[in-house]
């Protein structure tokens, strides 16, 4: 059976350039003055991976591929916070963690915060996936 394509000569077509994606990707200003390079979904990925102990695939499929499109990226943002994207493929999980510095510097400063803000257990977030077992209100 013959079609159309037979004919075709696919060497001809151009080299699709695999980082082009990322930076065609949708960039809308966010307020006034923005002056952001990244799009906007790498931008909320880079909040959410600034912000949260970890994200997980679970939790939101739509902002876990904008972290897998984008880690190339994100990860270079977090160096510059001497910050390290690590993420765990088979877990299905990634968070950013404070990078063990060769010669620290008596500017820099630590940008994550990970003790609690809050003075009681009580008003502490529920880290508790839904899906666990152990997971009832008195624990959060």
């Amino acid at each position: 059976m013959s079609t159309h394509l037979d004919n075709f000569n696919f060497d001809d077509l151009p080299d699709v350039d695999v980082d082009a994606s990322v930076a065609d990707a949708v960039r809308m200003p966010r307020f006034d003055g923005d002056v952001s390079e990244l799009s906007n979904q790498a931008c909320w990925a880079l909040q959410n991976l600034l912000t949260r102990r970890y994200m997980t695939k679970q939790e939101s499929p739509e902002r876990w591929a904008w972290l897998m499109e984008h880690r190339k990226v994100l990860a270079s943002r977090l160096c510059e916070l001497d910050l390290r994207l690590r993420i765990h493929d088979d877990l299905e999980v990634a968070y950013a963690e404070p990078a063990m510095l060769d010669s620290p510097n008596q500017h820099s400063r630590r940008v994550l915060r990970r003790e609690p803000m809050a003075p009681t257990p009580r008003s502490w977030p529920c880290i508790w996936p839904r899906s666990c077992a152990p997971h009832t209100t008195s624990m959060c």
